[in-house]
Parts: C-alpha cells; sequence; structure tokens
C-alpha cells in the first residue's frame, strides 16, 4: 500500500482573503500536509513559512529552469519535497516537456534529501513515464482538472482511466 500526502496549490490572494493563520489552521484540521503557493517567490515565503510551520504544514519550495543561482538556498530549506516545474510559464497541460529539469534536479540532490518531483504540464501517460524516469515522482494537476470540467459528476471514471494509465506507464 501507498500513503500519499494530501497537499494542497493555491494562490496567495486565496490564503490572504481567508486570513493566512485561519487557512492553515484549517488545513491541518482536516488533515493536509503540505501547501503548494506558486505565486510566492522564495524570497517573499517567510510570512507564510513561519504560520506553516506552526501548524506542521509544509510550504513546498519550487524551482524552475532559471533558478539556478538561487537554489542551494532554496534547495536546503525546503520541507517535504521540492516541486522541480517542468517548463516555464502558467500551469497547464503541454504538447511536450524541457529535460534540462532533470540537471536542475542533480544540482538540487547536491543539497538536500528530501525527493524531487516534476510537476507543471503533465498531461499524458507518456510525459509521465519521461519526467518520472530521473526524478522521485510526478504531480499532474491541471489534466485531472480539465476532465472534472468536461466530464462534471461523470468524472470520476475517466479521471480514474487515466490514472490507470500512468500509473501503467510509470510501471512499465
Amino acid at each position: 500500500t501507498y500513503t500519499i500526502p494530501l497537499y494542497v496549490m493555491t494562490y496567495s490572494n486565496v490564503v490572504f482573503a481567508y486570513g493566512i493563520e485561519k487557512f492553515v489552521q484549517r488545513m491541518q484540521e482536516v488533515g493536509l500536509q503540505g501547501l503548494i503557493l506558486p505565486d510566492v517567490p522564495y524570497e517573499e515565503k517567510e510570512e507564510f513559512d513561519a504560520i506553516c510551520r506552526k501548524y506542521q504544514i509544509d510550504l513546498i519550495s519550487l524551482i524552475t529552469l532559471t533558478s539556478s543561482s538561487r537554489l542551494e538556498k532554496i534547495a536546503k530549506k525546503a520541507r517535504g519535497f521540492l516541486y522541480c516545474v517542468s517548463s516555464l510559464g502558467i500551469t497547464g497541460t503541454r504538447a511536450s516537456l524541457h529535460e534540462e529539469i532533470f540537471d536542475v534536479i542533480e544540482q538540487a540532490r547536491d543539497y538536500t534529501p528530501i525527493p524531487c518531483l516534476i510537476g507543471f504540464g503533465i498531461s499524458n501517460a507518456q510525459q509521465a513515464r519521461q519526467m518520472a524516469r530521473k526524478s522521485d515522482g510526478i504531480i499532474i494537476g491541471s489534466a485531472i482538472v480539465q476532465l472534472c470540467e468536461k466530464y462534471g459528476r461523470e468524472a470520476p471514471e475517466p479521471v480514474h482511466l487515466f490514472a490507470k494509465s500512468v500509473r501503467e506507464a510509470l510501471t512499465m
């Protein structure tokens, strides 16, 4: 069996709307273990991080293809896992992904023992397999959200089939 940690990804304006401490405390109450705030740069995360630590919530750090000058300090302070962004731009599905992220992951592993997971743009089983080759895991969000939007209340079966195809691709 696998234990899958539960994380939430949102944007800082959502957290501010609820109040940072109230939001993070509610996360802990419902059993979430980590928070991903993709719009908060490393240099501005302390306000969120202090409250997350108080409630034993990991504030997940992100690294990108352009993080090289800040990679060491980001990786050394990362908790939970390191979110390695596979492509530049906003989240969403992509036709192709940048394998240069593998070089960034290798560098990050010099500074941290925590898992390095790749996300942003993984939209099919082939891409999942490609990205999982040299990472500790993958993150798929937008592809699942799109299935939910497309199928509404009937989404569980298409999401299950999609997840199954990704799982099979990862074990090949």
